[in-house]
């Protein structure tokens, strides 16, 4: 079973390079440091920023500093190594910036973004093979930026090209800018190594995990953190067990920082390509989380195979803290938070008012692209339905026992939920110190604990093989309710979207595939969920001709301000990952949610 289609056009151009264990030749390339991007480059003096960069070939060390290797072209500061990704640019606002590039490879350059946001298009810099430019500037716009080069051929810049990775961050604080991090996003492509899989390595500033940066908190502590992407796809953001706040975003080449009614709370924010975005978050609990892309391929653990040339297992799946050193890989972070959850915090176990079973079972009839379809049973119904809803109760100290009937083992995250780390469902990382949250194995079971702070809409999805699992069918919504609400089939509607086999050519499906069912005419909730393995979503809701318009209520199951919460067009762009939940008023007539993922496809249904 593979899916590299899906991996190839979620990374685009391929980045041919070749992998080494070897010991290095006396000609080859110089190591690169994996830049940490916490010391700026060049000479910060009176105002003056003095830099001088180089372009030239180096061997990257893409996980453990002792492991394989590959040659690529990358930027580096004079006598100093080159850095992946490129030399950290940082300055107050109204720096003068004296920036030189010197061009050490075979190929005529063009290095794009040294002259700040204030030049973009003005700042180039044409460098043929040996040849030094030069370029001077103030940067008076604060913001989140990027420099980067490209190959020139017959006079056109190249798209990125094999072994490109040659992308450094321009920072340009305001006065009284708080401390922040920096972590670019990255991603090295390889050859075919075996049928159908693309050689993938996705990368946080320079390396993979497990060997991507753990950083260290204490409850209470404030994170702030800026992230780049550098790479040709979508990256959507996951934060696990709480909300993070986007304060910005942006291009490469611009930046808005959001005032505070623009401020939204997220569990997930997708980057496009070349886009950028400033966060912060306070933990109020302890234990192990993680902030990964939740592109299910980007995650996998396949990517340790690539890079010495090997085919993925069949089943990556080993057990217990070796799951997380073995079977993850790519663009994950670990966070570990120390101290004392904030406020009385009751043990989760004591005061349990609701019960609720889940069993992981094969469905009888598999997909139409002939791979076994999976699911959850709820409280003992068969999952005839795929997808079937987790209802809980806000406020209500809720068990959850999940019991695998599969032959493979399974671990279930609550998408969104606010709960203590050891129930979070990363097997061997959720929790602290020796209790570490287990695999699920075949025939065995484990309790979550959990009281849902919040109402709105979430998922319950595997966090195991997870391209292979959320292709399958272990996806589902999960909703909290106020205390004494039920839900209402006839006016508060899921619409989900996922994967329909673990295929190449498995389509993207709303509601497993089924009809949209009729509607009444009046007000309605529609919440909509990304929750494919890795397919971006763009979809519109028409009546006939005419695009409907309706109102935003919550993203990620957080109300949102009123500011934001206002009426728009329905046209939506999702990532895996997040959920919004609209209010609209529906007029008798009939609909076509017209959907353009991997797959383009139309859903209709009529209002009465």
């Amino acid at each position: 079973m593979t899916l590299g289609y899906r991996i190839r056009t979620a990374l685009g151009t391929a980045i041919v390079a070749t992998a080494s264990c070897a010991a290095p030749k006396a000609d080859q390339p110089p190591r690169a440091e994996a830049n940490s991007q916490r010391t700026p480059a060049g000479e910060l003096v009176g105002g003056q920023l003095r830099l001088r960069l180089t372009l030239s070939l180096a061997r990257w060390f893409v996980e453990a500093d002792s492991g394989p290797s590959v040659v690529v072209r990358a930027f580096g500061e004079e006598s100093r190594p080159p850095q992946l990704p490129g030399p950290l640019v940082r300055i107050p606002a109204g720096t003068r910036v004296n920036a030189t590039v010197r061009n050490d490879l075979p190929d005529t350059m063009v290095v794009i973004g040294l002259g700040g946001p204030e030049r973009q298009g003005r700042d180039t810099m044409w460098l043929a093979p040996r040849a030094v430019g030069r370029i001077e500037s103030v940067a008076a716009i604060a913001g989140t930026f990027g420099y980067y080069a490209r190959a020139v051929t017959g006079g056109k810049v190249q798209d990125r090209r094999p072994g490109d990775q040659m992308f450094g961050s321009f920072l340009v604080d305001s006065a009284g800018t708080p401390p922040d991090r920096v972590f670019t996003i990255d991603a090295w492509v390889g050859p075919p190594v075996s049928t159908g899989d693309t050689a993938v390595v996705l990368v946080f500033n320079g390396k993979s995990w497990p060997h991507t940066e753990r950083l260290d908190l204490a409850v209470g502590d404030t994170l702030r953190l800026r992230v780049l992407n550098a790479t040709e796809s979508e990256h959507p953001m996951h934060l696990h067990g709480f909300y993070y706040r986007v304060d910005a975003r942006g291009t490469w080449h611009s930046d808005t920082t959001y005032g505070e009614g623009q401020r939204r709370l997220v569990v997930t924010e997708s980057l496009r390509p070349r886009e950028t975005m400033a966060l912060t978050w306070v933990p109020d609990r302890p234990g192990n989380w993680l902030f990964h892309c939740h592109v299910a391929f980007h995650i996998a653990g396949e990517q340790h195979q690539y890079l010495v040339g090997q085919a993925a297992p069949d089943e990556p799946v080993h057990a217990g803290p070796e799951h997380v050193q073995r079977d993850m890989a790519g663009l994950v972070i670990g966070i570990r938070v120390s101290g004392d959850s904030v406020g009385a915090r009751p043990s989760p176990t004591v005061g349990i008012r609701e019960r609720h079973r889940i069993t992981v079972v094969q469905r009888p009839t598999p997909y139409h692209d002939g791979t076994p379809a999976f699911g959850y049973s709820v409280d003992g119904r068969e999952p005839a339905t795929p997808n079937e809803p987790l209802v809980l109760t806000r406020g209500v100290a809720t068990a959850v026992t999940v019991t695998n009937r599969m032959t493979v083992p399974t671990a279930i995250h609550w998408h969104g939920i606010e709960l203590e780390s050891f129930y979070d469902g990363v097997a061997g990382w959720s929790g602290a110190g020796q209790r570490l949250a287990p695999l699920i194995a075949p025939g065995d079971s484990f309790v979550a604990v959990m009281t849902p702070p919040r109402s709105g809409t979430f998922i319950y999805h595997a966090h195991i093989d997870d391209s292979r699992q959320l292709a399958s069918g272990l996806v589902a919504p999960l909703l909290v309710l106020p205390p004494g609400a039920r839900p209402d089939p006839e006016r508060d509607h899921i619409w989900l979207f996922s994967q329909a086999g673990t295929s190449d050519s498995a389509p993207v499906v709303v509601n497993a595939g089924r009809p949209l069912p009729p509607l009444r005419a009046g007000g309605h909730r529609i919440r909509v969920v990304n929750i494919t393995a890795g397919d971006e979503l763009d979809f519109q809701l028409f009546r006939g001709d005419e695009l409907v318009s309706w109102r935003a209520i919550a993203k990620d199951g957080a109300d949102l301000p009123p500011s934001q919460a206002t009426d728009r067009p329905s046209r939506l762009h999702m990532g895996p990952g997040e959920t919004w939940d609209f209010g609209w008023t529906a007029e008798p007539g009939r609909y076509r949610l017209v959907v353009k993922s991997f797959n383009d496809f139309e859903a209709t249904f009529t209002v009465r």
